[in-house]
């Protein structure tokens, strides 16, 4: 198997404007909920000008029109009437935390989910797999190696493991063409059957899972036997 980079691209119009005003509408919900809870004028430090929902909204939206960087990022929320330096979205991004995010992604999860279903019904899956009620893939992938930039990477030779920054464990819908889930691991020798327990909570039984070799494993293979999943 051969390395190949595909090139994405773009997002049609329409698309982008129903998705821009469902972030809208998520990050007017998101300021009204932060609003309704009163500051604490003894905590310490200046409160943030910048909500994190607008931040990490603002985000997928330069994401979705394929921003370069975090500079582009910075002139978006300049552009909506936050003053505030590239610096400052820089610190934010580091601090922040990801659970605004992650509660997004969740949501908008359930957004498309909706959106596709009728399209689902529309398609002819049952012929190909009539005993299945969902179909799962299964897999890990490994994150590029850092550059040996650093004075603290530079004595590392190329190829070792301490350049690797981690691996994504995903596990994603077949038939709604959606990720039901992705995990960042920093464990990168990790076994993928170990994670994959995880990835597997909440999955219906009669649900056919697809992976390659890398999970092959008789007790692995006996465990998704028991639960009832194909």
């Amino acid at each position: 198997m051969y390395a190949t980079i595909a090139t994405p691209g773009m997002a049609s119009t329409a698309f982008v404007e129903q998705f821009k005003g469902y972030v809208e509408r998520w990050m007017s919900r998101q300021q009204s909920q932060a609003a309704s809870v009163p500051a604490d004028p003894k905590g310490p430090g200046r409160p943030f000008d910048l909500p994190s929902s607008v931040l990490w909204s603002t985000l997928l939206l330069c994401v979705l029109n394929r921003a370069r960087g975090v500079r582009d990022l910075w002139r978006a929320l300049v552009f909506q009437g936050y003053d505030l330096c590239d610096e400052a979205v820089y610190a934010r991004l580091d601090s922040g935390g990801t659970e605004p995010l992650q509660a997004f992604f969740e949501h908008l999860s359930r957004l498309l989910a909706a959106w596709m279903q009728p399209l689902l019904d529309m398609q002819p899956w049952e012929p190909l797999a009539p005993f299945a009620r969902q179909v799962l893939a299964l897999d890990e992938t490994t994150l590029d190696p850092v550059a040996r930039k650093l004075p603290s990477l530079r004595h590392f030779k190329k190829g070792a493991v301490e350049l690797l920054p981690g691996k994504l464990a995903t596990l994603f819908d077949v038939r709604l063409q959606l990720w039901r889930r992705i995990d960042y691991l920093t464990d990168v020798q990790q076994n993928c059957k170990v994670h994959a327990r995880a990835l597997l909570e909440g999955v219906c039984k009669g649900t056919l899972l697809l992976f390659d070799l890398g999970y092959f494993g008789f007790e692995w293979l006996d465990e998704l036997t028991t639960r009832t999943l194909w």
